[in-house]
């Protein structure tokens, strides 16, 4: 009996420790691929010669980021359980303009929280 309390106790920790570990992973893959889209944005707009915008909303499920003004819209896609901050203020909603000339407006810093507010991402968008 006790041997089996032992096990149980041991296998909830592995689990629980598991499921952590992927929570960071995922939170960091989706910031990944949110810079592989901005990166796409910005040589979407040199290459068609005209305004690319990128936009990010909070969503009950995450972070949620859209871009328009191009023939094929994208949108839904999401840096799942998280929220965002501008100089430490938390935001719902922030529009990003990418221009031809290679300028980023507004030129900011973004910090993105998972949802425990455990792991955290900064992302500058004036060093791309």
């Amino acid at each position: 009996m006790i041997v089996l309390a032992i096990i149980s106790i041991v296998g909830s920790s592995f689990g629980f420790w598991i499921f952590k570990l992927i929570e960071k992973e995922r939170f960091y893959s989706d910031i990944k691929n949110l810079q592989k889209t901005v990166l796409m944005c910005q040589k979407m707009a040199k290459i068609r010669q005209g305004d690319v915008f990128f936009i990010l909303n909070k969503s009950s499920k995450g972070v949620k980021y859209e871009i328009e003004n191009i023939s094929l819209p994208m949108e839904k896609n999401l840096i799942s359980n998280s929220s965002m901050k501008l100089n430490n203020k938390e935001i719902k909603s922030i529009k990003i303009e990418f221009s031809p000339a290679g300028g980023i407006y507004p030129s900011l810093k973004l910090t993105f929280l998972s949802k425990n507010k455990k792991y955290s991402k900064e992302f500058n968008f004036k060093s791309l």
